[in-house]
């Protein structure tokens, strides 16, 4: 067995996707090489992919410790996981992750064991779902093993060891060296023997040793029946060697019904696993009929959005035609007051005006009494002056509070007609909401807009 790539995303400190191509340059020709990095650069997530894609296991969750449980306390169970649990090693704030190898097995075939675990609809806070492994005949493409458990012995017969002999031998755990110094000579022997494949010579030695005392005993009870019987005689000996042919014509017709029933017995069981299977379809179909039902209601509301949905434009607008009817009715409420205020400040100017040509004239009238009297005459002029000027002032503000008249009454008249304008396009739209087709609503639209 012998590594060719090592591929995964998202687990434990290493993010995205990577990957450590043993088959390529310069690594290919490098022979021996080292993993270094400092502490948290995912070395040993390198291995760890390594044991996730060939084993469903990791060597540093494999403790006494079971049953503790990681993740937030106060969040959904679904969220958390095992403490040996190897989903754990999916990277936090990751929807999914998995670990791929490539190898060559014990056969001289080329596989790819892919080992990976998602997140309920690969969302970053979904449930953790089961992990799914996979093992796949590069050459020929195929996929080998139905289920997971069928999937990890055929990964195990194609690398030659299980877990714990690849864990002792080829993959040491820091502070574990001294494991496989310290293991007993069965064990390292057997370890041995898989690792440079030559396990076949004991077995050849255990199944030779085995045959010599079969036949040694063998030999032992023909030498007893050989002193137990006397020579046949040559009829006895013909009658004999008849009883043998007989014999053996009735070992080859049980030897060809044999041959049948073992065609029968692998149809059976070829047929029992079809039927299992077609039961697990059934029990899938019915699974799924029930998933339909219960979505019916789902649809339904469904249904019922997509409707409302195709009325949101007309929804909109009728809310848009109200908000433009209050701003016009606040603008004509203040172009009224406005308007108002103009007509007070005119009155007001006028009054002041006829005050002072009131005071004028009388001013005048004492001034040609009073004749000679010249201080008064000056203090008089002075008041003349002054009324004069106040009559200017007045003049000029009655004529400004004409002017905002006349341009309070253009505003009031604008926004009249904004006011009729709006509440024309609030009926407009009120009629066009209630048409029954999407059609019907549109041909309004275009009709107000032309």
């Amino acid at each position: 067995m012998r590594i060719l790539a090592i591929r995964g995303e998202n687990l434990a400190s290493l993010a995205e996707v990577f990957g450590v191509d043993f088959d390529a340059e310069p690594i290919r020709s490098s022979g021996i090489f080292a993993i270094t990095g400092p502490t948290g650069s995912g070395k040993t997530t390198l291995l760890d992919a390594i044991c996730l894609a060939l084993f469903d296991r990791l060597p540093r969750m494999d403790t006494a410790e079971r049953g503790a449980s990681i993740g937030r306390v106060d969040g959904d169970s679904g969220q958390q996981a095992k403490y040996d649990d190897v989903r754990g090693i999916l990277r936090h704030g990751a929807g999914t992750g998995y670990a791929e190898i490539d190898f060559i097995g014990q056969d001289g075939r080329r596989y790819r064991s892919r080992w990976e675990v998602n997140r309920a609809r690969r969302r970053v806070n979904g449930r953790l779902q089961d992990q799914k492994i996979t093992l796949t005949d590069l050459q020929s493409g195929a996929i080998i093993g139905d289920k997971k458990t069928d999937t990890l012995q055929q990964i195990e017969k194609r690398i030659g060891l299980s877990f714990d002999q690849f864990r002792r031998s080829v993959l040491l755990a820091q502070g574990d060296f001294d494991t496989f110094i310290k293991a007993g000579s069965k064990d390292r022997a057997e370890l041995l023997e898989r690792i440079t494949g030559t396990e076949i010579y004991s077995q050849i030695s255990q199944a030779a040793f085995a045959r010599a005392k079969e036949e040694r005993e063998a030999l032992r009870a023909l030498e007893t029946q050989l002193g137990e019987h006397q020579p046949l005689t040559d009829e006895a000996r013909a009658s004999a060697g008849v009883r043998l042919k007989e014999a053996k014509i009735a070992m080859d017709a049980i030897e060809t019904n044999k041959m049948a029933l073992d065609k029968a017995q692998d149809w059976y069981e070829i047929t029992s696993r079809l039927e299992a299977r077609v039961a697990e379809g059934e029990a899938a179909l019915t699974h799924a009929l029930e998933a339909d039902q219960a979505a019916k209601a789902d649809r339904a509301t469904l249904t019922v959005v997509l409707k409302a949905f195709a009325l949101r434009a007309e929804l909109e607008a009728v809310a848009a035609t109200g908000e433009k009817l209050t701003a016009a009715e606040k603008a004509l409420v203040s172009a009224v007051e406005a308007e108002r205020q103009a007509s007070e400040g005119r009155d007001q100017a006028v009054m002041a005006s006829g005050a002072a040509k009131a005071d004028r004239d009388t001013k005048r009238a004492a001034y040609e009494a009073i004749g000679l009297e010249l201080d008064k005459a000056q203090r008089l002029d002075a008041q003349i002056d002054k009324a004069r000027t106040d009559l200017d002032d007045q003049k000029s503000q009655l004529e400004r509070s004409i002017s905002a008249r006349e341009k309070t009454r253009e505003a009031v008249m604008n926004a009249e007609a904004a006011l009729q304008s709006a509440r024309g396009q609030r009926d407009h739209d009120v009629r066009c909401d209630g048409s029954k087709s999407t059609r019907q609503s549109r041909r309004c639209r275009y009709a107000w807009q032309t």
